[in-house]
């Protein structure tokens, strides 16, 4: 696949993973300046845009492997735009993409973890996060 920007052609090959982490990335210089509602309409229209290009790949491949791998990219960046309602500013939204990003390169933050203390009181949150956010 061959992605255009600024007038400069990347050829990504079958590396779909590296275009949406660099379209995604380069966007979120963008969101810094927006405000939410014009951030997520362009998120919105950019994943759009995933799909339908990912589609058609996926439909001209014959290799089933990278079918599945193209149809779970499609599963997850429908995903991200599911739940795009839930963010209330550019933060939480810059938050969210880097999450996403990071998933995609398998470093994601690490869930199924909690806080407890020495009551056996388990509290709310991702202990991994709290730490990178203080």
């Amino acid at each position: 696949m061959i992605a255009i920007l600024n007038q400069q052609k990347i050829d990504y090959g079958i590396n779909y993973h590296g275009l949406v982490q660099d379209l995604l990335l380069y966007q979120i210089n963008q969101v810094k300046y927006q405000s939410i509602e014009v951030a997520k309409e362009n998120l919105r229209s950019l994943c759009e845009l995933f799909i339908e290009g990912f589609t058609l790949d996926k439909d001209y491949t014959k290799d089933k492997k990278q079918k599945k791998e193209i149809g779970n990219l499609i599963r997850r960046i429908n995903n991200l735009i599911k739940f795009d309602v839930s963010w209330q500013s550019t933060e939480k939204m810059i938050s969210s993409i880097f999450n996403f990003v990071l998933s995609l390169e398998g470093k994601g933050l690490l869930n199924g973890f909690g806080f407890g203390n020495s009551f056996g009181d388990k509290l709310k949150g991702n202990p991994e996060k709290q730490s990178l956010y203080k």
